[in-house]
Protein backbone atom coordinates (compact mmCIF):
# COMPACT_ATOMS: atom_id res chain seq x y z
CA UNK A 1 0.00 0.00 0.00
CA UNK A 2 1.29 3.42 -1.06
CA UNK A 3 1.72 5.72 1.78
CA UNK A 4 0.18 8.82 1.33
CA UNK A 5 2.62 11.97 1.13
CA UNK A 6 2.35 15.11 3.58
CA UNK A 7 0.80 17.31 0.75
CA UNK A 8 -1.85 14.56 -0.33
CA UNK A 9 -2.53 14.55 3.70
CA UNK A 10 -3.15 18.46 3.95
CA UNK A 11 -5.46 18.32 0.30
CA UNK A 12 -7.82 15.17 2.12
CA UNK A 13 -8.06 16.99 5.18
CA UNK A 14 -9.30 20.36 4.07
CA UNK A 15 -11.08 18.76 1.15
CA UNK A 16 -12.98 16.34 3.92
CA UNK A 17 -13.60 18.73 6.02
CA UNK A 18 -15.35 20.73 3.48
CA UNK A 19 -17.53 17.95 2.65
CA UNK A 20 -18.88 17.36 6.76
CA UNK A 21 -19.47 20.78 7.04
CA UNK A 22 -21.60 20.68 4.28
CA UNK A 23 -23.26 17.99 5.67
CA UNK A 24 -23.71 19.34 8.78
CA UNK A 25 -25.18 22.44 7.43
CA UNK A 26 -27.70 20.45 5.01
CA UNK A 27 -28.23 18.22 8.28
CA UNK A 28 -29.44 21.33 10.16
CA UNK A 29 -31.16 22.97 7.90
CA UNK A 30 -33.28 20.09 6.89
CA UNK A 31 -34.14 19.82 10.85
CA UNK A 32 -34.42 23.90 11.12
CA UNK A 33 -36.83 23.79 7.98
CA UNK A 34 -39.37 21.04 10.18
CA UNK A 35 -38.85 22.99 12.99
CA UNK A 36 -40.22 26.13 11.11
CA UNK A 37 -43.66 24.61 10.30
CA UNK A 38 -44.82 25.21 13.90
CA UNK A 39 -43.15 29.20 14.50
CA UNK A 40 -46.42 29.79 15.91
CA UNK A 41 -45.74 26.86 18.82
CA UNK A 42 -45.15 28.48 22.35
CA UNK A 43 -41.67 25.96 22.32
CA UNK A 44 -40.33 27.39 18.99
CA UNK A 45 -37.63 30.03 19.92
CA UNK A 46 -36.56 27.28 22.59
CA UNK A 47 -36.23 24.68 20.02
CA UNK A 48 -34.77 26.83 17.56
CA UNK A 49 -31.69 28.24 20.08
CA UNK A 50 -31.45 24.47 21.48
CA UNK A 51 -30.82 23.14 17.62
CA UNK A 52 -28.51 26.01 17.38
CA UNK A 53 -26.65 25.02 20.28
CA UNK A 54 -26.23 21.65 19.13
CA UNK A 55 -24.79 23.02 15.65
CA UNK A 56 -22.34 25.27 17.31
CA UNK A 57 -21.13 22.48 19.72
CA UNK A 58 -21.23 19.79 16.49
CA UNK A 59 -18.97 22.51 14.51
CA UNK A 60 -16.30 23.27 17.28
CA UNK A 61 -15.51 19.41 17.51
CA UNK A 62 -15.52 19.41 13.93
CA UNK A 63 -12.89 22.73 14.04
CA UNK A 64 -10.95 21.66 16.84
CA UNK A 65 -10.41 17.80 15.44
CA UNK A 66 -8.87 19.27 12.05
CA UNK A 67 -7.03 21.74 13.09
CA UNK A 68 -4.65 19.91 15.36
CA UNK A 69 -4.72 17.57 12.50
CA UNK A 70 -3.71 20.41 10.20
CA UNK A 71 -0.58 21.58 12.40
CA UNK A 72 0.19 18.13 12.66
CA UNK A 73 0.25 18.08 8.93
CA UNK A 74 2.34 21.20 8.73
CA UNK A 75 5.04 20.09 11.02
CA UNK A 76 5.43 16.95 9.27
CA UNK A 77 6.26 18.60 6.18
CA UNK A 78 8.83 20.90 8.02
CA UNK A 79 10.40 17.93 9.88
CA UNK A 80 10.98 15.97 6.43
CA UNK A 81 12.22 19.25 4.37
CA UNK A 82 14.61 19.54 7.10
CA UNK A 83 15.28 16.31 7.79
CA UNK A 84 16.93 16.30 3.81
CA UNK A 85 18.13 19.96 3.89
CA UNK A 86 21.44 19.31 6.01
CA UNK A 87 22.25 16.07 3.35
CA UNK A 88 25.92 16.83 2.27
CA UNK A 89 26.07 16.89 -1.60
CA UNK A 90 27.20 14.25 -3.49
CA UNK A 91 30.76 14.17 -5.14
CA UNK A 92 28.63 14.59 -8.44
CA UNK A 93 26.81 17.72 -7.64
CA UNK A 94 30.11 19.04 -5.76
CA UNK A 95 31.93 18.49 -9.26
CA UNK A 96 28.95 20.33 -10.75
CA UNK A 97 28.38 23.07 -8.07
CA UNK A 98 32.25 23.77 -8.79
CA UNK A 99 31.98 23.65 -12.64
CA UNK A 100 29.27 26.56 -12.33
CA UNK A 101 31.29 28.66 -10.00
CA UNK A 102 33.65 28.80 -13.28
CA UNK A 103 31.68 30.45 -14.88
CA UNK A 104 31.58 34.17 -14.67
CA UNK A 105 27.70 34.01 -15.19
CA UNK A 106 25.12 31.68 -15.43
CA UNK A 107 21.68 31.58 -18.13
CA UNK A 108 18.50 30.95 -16.95
CA UNK A 109 18.71 27.51 -18.93
CA UNK A 110 21.75 26.38 -16.72
CA UNK A 111 19.93 27.37 -13.98
CA UNK A 112 17.06 25.41 -14.10
CA UNK A 113 18.98 22.44 -15.80
CA UNK A 114 21.11 22.26 -12.75
CA UNK A 115 18.33 22.55 -10.14
CA UNK A 116 17.07 19.43 -11.67
CA UNK A 117 20.58 17.32 -10.96
CA UNK A 118 20.55 19.12 -7.44
CA UNK A 119 16.80 18.94 -6.44
CA UNK A 120 16.93 16.50 -3.56
CA UNK A 121 19.92 18.67 -1.58
CA UNK A 122 18.75 21.60 -0.02
CA UNK A 123 22.42 22.66 0.43
CA UNK A 124 23.30 22.70 -2.94
CA UNK A 125 20.17 24.30 -4.27
CA UNK A 126 21.42 27.20 -1.71
CA UNK A 127 24.41 27.73 -3.64
CA UNK A 128 23.17 27.24 -6.84
CA UNK A 129 20.56 30.19 -5.83
CA UNK A 130 23.43 32.44 -4.62
CA UNK A 131 24.74 31.99 -7.89
CA UNK A 132 21.98 32.39 -9.94
CA UNK A 133 20.79 35.32 -8.23
CA UNK A 134 24.78 37.08 -8.70
CA UNK A 135 24.01 36.27 -12.28
CA UNK A 136 21.07 37.86 -12.67
CA UNK A 137 18.62 35.01 -12.99
CA UNK A 138 16.42 36.94 -10.30
CA UNK A 139 14.09 34.15 -9.46
CA UNK A 140 17.42 31.62 -8.53
CA UNK A 141 16.70 28.44 -8.17
CA UNK A 142 12.80 29.28 -7.92
CA UNK A 143 12.98 28.61 -11.65
CA UNK A 144 14.06 25.47 -11.41
CA UNK A 145 12.25 22.67 -9.62
CA UNK A 146 14.51 23.33 -6.43
CA UNK A 147 13.18 25.22 -3.48
CA UNK A 148 14.88 27.78 -1.09
CA UNK A 149 14.12 27.21 2.60
CA UNK A 150 12.66 30.70 3.30
CA UNK A 151 10.35 29.53 0.38
CA UNK A 152 9.46 26.09 1.66
CA UNK A 153 9.39 27.77 4.89
CA UNK A 154 6.92 30.72 3.59
CA UNK A 155 4.58 27.89 2.09
CA UNK A 156 4.18 25.82 4.98
CA UNK A 157 3.70 29.03 7.05
CA UNK A 158 0.76 30.04 4.54
CA UNK A 159 -0.86 26.16 4.28
CA UNK A 160 -1.14 26.61 8.11
CA UNK A 161 -2.41 30.02 8.78
CA UNK A 162 -4.85 29.17 5.68
CA UNK A 163 -5.95 26.62 6.68
CA UNK A 164 -6.71 27.40 10.84
CA UNK A 165 -8.62 30.62 8.95
CA UNK A 166 -10.84 28.01 6.67
CA UNK A 167 -11.38 26.19 9.56
CA UNK A 168 -12.44 28.40 11.81
CA UNK A 169 -14.79 30.72 9.37
CA UNK A 170 -16.08 27.94 6.43
CA UNK A 171 -19.82 27.74 8.38
CA UNK A 172 -20.34 31.51 7.25
CA UNK A 173 -20.18 31.18 3.37
CA UNK A 174 -22.04 28.33 2.18
CA UNK A 175 -24.71 30.73 1.02
CA UNK A 176 -22.48 33.41 -0.35
CA UNK A 177 -23.53 34.55 -3.88
CA UNK A 178 -20.69 35.16 -6.40
CA UNK A 179 -22.61 38.75 -7.41
CA UNK A 180 -21.88 39.61 -3.45
CA UNK A 181 -18.43 39.19 -4.51
CA UNK A 182 -17.47 43.26 -4.57
CA UNK A 183 -19.08 43.95 -1.62
CA UNK A 184 -17.15 41.68 0.63
CA UNK A 185 -14.56 43.16 2.47
CA UNK A 186 -10.93 41.01 2.79
CA UNK A 187 -11.73 39.06 5.52
CA UNK A 188 -14.96 37.71 3.76
CA UNK A 189 -13.73 37.46 0.34
CA UNK A 190 -10.52 35.18 1.63
CA UNK A 191 -13.02 33.05 3.65
CA UNK A 192 -15.33 32.26 0.21
CA UNK A 193 -12.01 32.04 -1.78
CA UNK A 194 -10.70 29.37 0.44
CA UNK A 195 -13.81 27.60 0.45
CA UNK A 196 -14.75 27.72 -2.78
CA UNK A 197 -15.45 24.45 -4.41
CA UNK A 198 -12.96 25.60 -7.34
CA UNK A 199 -10.32 25.45 -4.76
CA UNK A 200 -10.48 21.88 -4.19
CA UNK A 201 -10.67 20.65 -7.45
CA UNK A 202 -7.15 19.12 -6.80
CA UNK A 203 -3.84 18.70 -4.75
CA UNK A 204 -2.16 21.29 -6.91
CA UNK A 205 -5.04 23.89 -6.71
CA UNK A 206 -5.82 23.43 -3.13
CA UNK A 207 -1.46 24.09 -2.38
CA UNK A 208 -1.24 27.27 -4.37
CA UNK A 209 -4.96 29.00 -3.02
CA UNK A 210 -4.03 28.22 0.92
CA UNK A 211 0.02 28.02 0.51
CA UNK A 212 0.36 30.85 -2.42
CA UNK A 213 2.54 27.63 -4.44
CA UNK A 214 3.50 28.60 -7.21
CA UNK A 215 6.12 25.53 -8.01
CA UNK A 216 3.84 23.11 -6.80
CA UNK A 217 5.59 19.95 -8.11
CA UNK A 218 9.41 21.69 -6.17
CA UNK A 219 7.24 22.37 -3.24
CA UNK A 220 5.84 19.31 -2.99
CA UNK A 221 9.21 17.19 -3.34
CA UNK A 222 10.95 19.39 -0.32
CA UNK A 223 8.40 18.54 2.42
CA UNK A 224 7.06 15.51 1.02
CA UNK A 225 10.66 14.16 0.92
CA UNK A 226 11.06 14.09 -2.75
CA UNK A 227 8.09 11.70 -2.84
CA UNK A 228 5.82 11.91 -5.57
CA UNK A 229 3.12 9.00 -4.47
CA UNK A 230 -0.47 9.72 -3.49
Amino acid sequence: MTMRTNTRRYFDLVKSHREKMLALDAEFAKEQARLDKYKDSVNYAADCQFLQEQKRGRLLGLRQKVDGEVNAICDSMLETYLSTAMIAPSEEQLRLLSTLKMRDKLTADEVREAGNALQRCPAALSVLDEMARKSGVMNGVGQSPGMTSDSVRAGVDALRRNGSYFIDGIDELWGADEKLLPMMDDKTYKRWYLSSKNTFTDEATTLNHFGAVGDVAAFSAAVNGGADGK
